[in-house]
């Protein structure tokens, strides 16, 4: 399955690259590792990238286009990149520094970056209070997204659960210290009641871009406002304006306010008739 999909990534990079030689338009694919799925960390990416989309897609590539093997790598590596969605890779306990620094050694570009906050639940020992985290909990397993549940042990071993309804009544027996929950909460606030958010991953991130300048397309990514519990809810657009306050104030912080793109500061003009 991973070098059938390979090959198809593959078409697509070969697509891209002919839509950039007739058109000047580069164009990337960026694909977004998710829990719980086929690809859902670094290490299985970095695994896809290197052993199937480099040896099935190169092979593919080159085919299609008549190019040479590395000539197609090139194509592949400019063309295939990782969209790097923050909840995600929180979710699976790994921190920024860590992938993007593995990502740089496997020379994988990110095209992409997803912000959103993932749930954060530290689980107390004492049995009072991990009720007290399960009532916090009930209000967000809602039904219209999957919120996969990854469980973080004290020897690091990690579980997982496909969904947090299945999860939960793990929670009064676990022997985990944390667990990461796929819910894209908001950013601006990183406290819940007895629950916590991933937003420090999110800080962590653009503290590697303002030290790289990996990747300058940014995306805020919260869309769960109609199925927030209804203590989280306030008006639509005040959620907003603050998820875009936030975000602006700490890439502000960093430096990595909007600059012009080269292209924005001298646009084209039209030829008049």
């Amino acid at each position: 399955m991973r070098r059938i999909g390979a090959r198809h990534v593959a078409r697509v990079a070969a697509a891209l690259v002919r839509l950039e030689r007739d058109t000047g338009a580069f164009i990337h694919l960026d694909i977004e590792p998710e829990p719980d799925c086929l690809i859902e960390n670094a290490a299985e990416w970095i695994g896809f990238y290197e052993d199937d989309l480099l040896h099935e897609g190169r092979a593919e590539l080159a085919g299609v286009l008549g190019e040479t093997p590395a000539a197609a790598e090139a194509a592949l590596r400019r063309h295939v990149q990782l969209c790097y969605d923050t909840c995600h890779f929180a979710v699976e306990f790994e921190t920024p520094a860590e992938v993007w620094a593995a990502l740089d050694a496997a020379g994988i570009g990110v095209g992409k970056v997803q912000i959103s906050s993932a749930l954060d639940v530290p689980i107390p020992p004492r049995s009072a209070a991990r009720a007290g985290v399960h009532r916090a909990l009930e209000p967000f397993a809602e039904s219209t997204y999957l919120h996969q549940v990854v469980a973080r042990h004290r020897d690091g071993r990690l579980t997982r659960y496909p969904d947090l309804p299945e999860a939960l009544p793990r929670l009064a027996g676990t022997d985990a210290e944390a667990w990461r929950i796929h819910y894209h909460v908001p950013l601006f606030a990183d406290r819940y009641g007895p629950l916590s958010s991933t937003r420090p991953d999110v800080e962590a991130t653009f503290d590697v871009l303002a030290q790289t300048g990996a990747c300058r397309h940014l995306e805020i990514e919260t869309y769960t406002w109609d199925v927030l519990p209804e203590a989280l809810k306030i008006d639509l657009g005040a959620s907003i304006r603050r998820e875009y306050d936030w975000v602006l104030e700490a890439l502000d912080a960093r430096g990595l306010g909007r600059r012009p793109h080269p292209q924005e500061s001298s646009p084209r003009t039209r030829e008049q008739p």
